[in-house]
C-alpha cells in the first residue's frame, strides 16, 4: 500500500510538471546556434540561400524571392530593401523598417513580412546588423525581440526559433517608441524553415493523466 501511494504521488508530481511545461512551451524557444536548432527541429529543413535570386530593389507590395514571398507596406527612399551581393558568389536579403521615420521626404516600411507558403513550426537565419530595436513577430501572435545579446557578435549571427503553434509567416518591424524615430537595417541570409511536427504540450499532459489512471487501485471482482 505504501508503495502504491508513493507511485501515485510520483505520477501526480509528473502531471503537475507536464502542466507547467505546457505553459513554458507556449512561447517560442530561441536558438543562437544553427547546429543546435537543426538538431532540435529533427525534421526536413528547407533553406533559401538567395544565391539564385537576381540582385534587385524591392518595392511596395509582394515580391517572390526564391522560395519566399516578401511583402512591404512602403518603398524605401534609399532603396535599402533589396537582394544584394554580400560577397562574391553570395547573395543576401537586406531590409529596413521604421517606427515612423522618413528619409528624403518619403516613408520607410513599417514592416517586412516573409511568407513560407505553408504552415511551419521552425524558422532560422543568419543575420547581420540586427540591434535591440528590431522585432520578429510570428503570424501566430508570438514575438521574439532581437538584441545585441540575443544574436551573438553585436547583432550578427544565427537566430532560430521553434514554436509548438504553427505559423505561416514572420514580420520584421521596429519596436522603439515613436518619439525615438528609429529605423533598423538588417541583412538576412540562409533563411531556413521546417514544418516538422512538434509535440503539443496538451498531449503530454493527457499521457501523464493516463499513467495516473493505470496507477489507481483496481477493485477486485468476486469469483
Amino acid at each position: 500500500m505504501i508503495r502504491k501511494k508513493r507511485l501515485i504521488g510520483s505520477t501526480l508530481g509528473s502531471i503537475v510538471l507536464l502542466a507547467a511545461m505546457q505553459t513554458a512551451m507556449a512561447v517560442p524557444v530561441v536558438f543562437t546556434d544553427r547546429t543546435a536548432w537543426e538538431t532540435a527541429v529533427a525534421g526536413a529543413i528547407i533553406t533559401e540561400t538567395f544565391n539564385g535570386v537576381p540582385t534587385q530593389i524591392i518595392g511596395t507590395g509582394t515580391t517572390t524571392l526564391g522560395l519566399l514571398d516578401f511583402t512591404l507596406d512602403a518603398n524605401d527612399p534609399g532603396n535599402l530593401n533589396q537582394i544584394f551581393t554580400s560577397s562574391p558568389g553570395n547573395n543576401a536579403f537586406q531590409g529596413r523598417v521604421s517606427n515612423g521615420q522618413t528619409f528624403a521626404g518619403g516613408p520607410i516600411a513599417s514592416f517586412i513580412d516573409v511568407a513560407f507558403g505553408s504552415s511551419v513550426n521552425a524558422f532560422g537565419a543568419d543575420f547581420t546588423s540586427t540591434t535591440s530595436g528590431a522585432e520578429l513577430q510570428l503570424s501566430n501572435g508570438s514575438t521574439v525581440l532581437f538584441s545585441d545579446h540575443l544574436v551573438s557578435g553585436g547583432g550578427t549571427g544565427f537566430l532560430g526559433i521553434i514554436d509548438v503553434v504553427s505559423f505561416s509567416s514572420v514580420d520584421f518591424s521596429a519596436v522603439a517608441p515613436a518619439s525615438a524615430n528609429v529605423a533598423e537595417v538588417f541583412q538576412m541570409d540562409n533563411a531556413s524553415w521546417s514544418s516538422a511536427d512538434v509535440p503539443e504540450p496538451g498531449i503530454l499532459v493527457l499521457f501523464g493523466a493516463g499513467l495516473f489512471g493505470l496507477c489507481l487501485p483496481r477493485r477486485r471482482r468476486s469469483p
